[in-house]
């Protein structure tokens, strides 16, 4: 069975590092402005889409049981977001302005992706630590000893 490489592995964990910081300035800064919210939820979808292509990738190509459980539960996850909007479209009409669909939307669609988004980052930086860096042994060239008991110096 192939291992991905710790080369792979650490450009998976800068990249998810540099989409997990304007994540969550962007969740910190909606609490004042709301509008920057667009900002964090850009960068919390992109960071989606490339955790699900390396759980895809990794699945595939690797085999990696850990990855193709964190796949099923990402996909899981995403029926289960269309239901639960799908519920809360059709209730709306009797919960106006609650406070249950705000705290149900923003669990949703902040926290419970921002969670599993960190728990992805740190199994890729323990795997990165894990993998075997991919260096090529230089080759080695085999010398024939007897080599110099074949050569006759003639004077």
């Amino acid at each position: 069975m192939k291992k991905a490489t710790k080369g792979i592995y650490t450009f998976e964990q800068i990249l998810y590092t540099l989409l997990l910081i304007p994540m969550f300035i962007g969740h910190v800064m909606a609490i004042q402005e709301p509008e920057m919210l667009i900002l964090s939820m850009g960068a919390q979808f992109v960071m989606g889409c490339a955790q699900v292509l390396s759980g895809l990738l990794h699945t595939v190509v690797y085999s990696d049981s850990k990855r193709a459980k964190y796949l099923g539960g990402a996909l899981g996850f995403v029926m289960l977001l269309i239901l639960v909007v799908t519920v809360m479209d059709s209730l709306s009409f009797t919960i106006i302005n609650g406070g249950i669909p705000k705290f149900i939307a923003v669990l949703f669609m902040i926290i419970i992706p921002s969670g599993i988004a960190i728990w992805y980052t740190i199994q890729t930086n323990i795997d990165r630590k894990l993998a075997e860096a991919t260096t090529k042994k230089p080759k080695q060239i085999k010398y024939d000893e007897d080599l110099l008991d074949d050569i006759h110096i003639v004077r």
